[in-house]
């Protein structure tokens, strides 16, 4: 996959995205709280949740929750819609249109000129071909601000492209949605689940020039918790802020 580490924002006209927050460590790096120079951010199909637009008043596992959320989702967001557009569907892309089409299938083939599918009931197959590019870089869904303590950012182009084929299998099953991704061995590994007691978003970027470390975020909508990569563990406040647990 090749991700284009740009050098000038304006020229290129491309989003910034936050990759990781300086202040050193996983946890510390916090300011006064202020709010957050930022768009909202809500995606199309994937499920809108508080934790995608938080107000981390600079702390680092705060923005590694909101941007792992944000970037997981728009990701699923581009897999449903290249469906819908590869497949030159009439209806407008939903996971409802998306789940009428896909029954009574079974191991039906489609051919696309970057993505392959094999569709069944309740889950689809998905090849994306070498050098499949992504609409990533367009959508405006990271936080844009570069002068707050405790935020770093890093100028990246969106995954542009793949090197190699990366497969990604979609299952919708009643009220549970997944997407995976990618393997150990890809340019990135992805998970999406949207069930109803948890949600999660798996993101992994296998490329040294990237500096966004392996994070998993599961979120319970229900107590309004969060717990990154299995252990450290946080409560949603009414004012769109996390309280860490020590």
């Amino acid at each position: 996959m090749k991700i284009n580490q740009l050098k000038s924002y304006a020229a290129l006209g491309l989003v910034t995205m936050a990759l990781a927050g300086c202040g050193g460590g996983d946890g510390g790096g916090t300011t006064t709280s202020s709010t957050e120079p930022q768009e909202p951010y809500k995606p199309e199909h994937a499920i809108n949740l508080d934790i995608l637009n938080l107000n981390d008043g600079g702390n680092v596992d705060t923005e590694k929750v909101e941007n792992t959320a944000r970037i997981v989702s728009a990701f699923y967001d581009n897999v449903i819609n290249n469906i819908f557009s590869d497949l030159k569907f009439s209806e407008e892309p939903s996971i409802d249109n998306l789940k009428n089409y896909m029954e009574g299938k079974n191991n039906d083939d489609q051919n696309a000129l970057f993505r392959s599918y094999k569709i069944n009931s309740h889950f689809i197959h998905i090849v994306m071909k070498k050098n499949s590019p992504t609409d990533l870089a367009s959508k405006n869904i990271f936080e844009e601000h570069s002068s707050q303590l405790g935020d770093h950012y890093y100028s990246l182009g969106g995954f542009v492209s793949f090197d190699k084929e990366m497969t990604c299998l979609l299952m919708l099953t009643g009220d549970l949605e997944t997407l995976r991704c990618g393997d150990e061995s890809s340019a990135m590994k992805l998970a999406y689940v949207k069930g109803l007691s948890v949600n999660e978003f798996d993101l992994k970027i296998n490329d040294p020039s990237v500096s966004f470390p392996k994070t998993f975020v599961e979120f319970d909508p229900n107590s309004r918790s969060v717990i990154v990569n299995g252990s450290k563990k946080a409560d949603l406040n009414n004012d769109s802020t996390l309280s860490w647990q020590l």
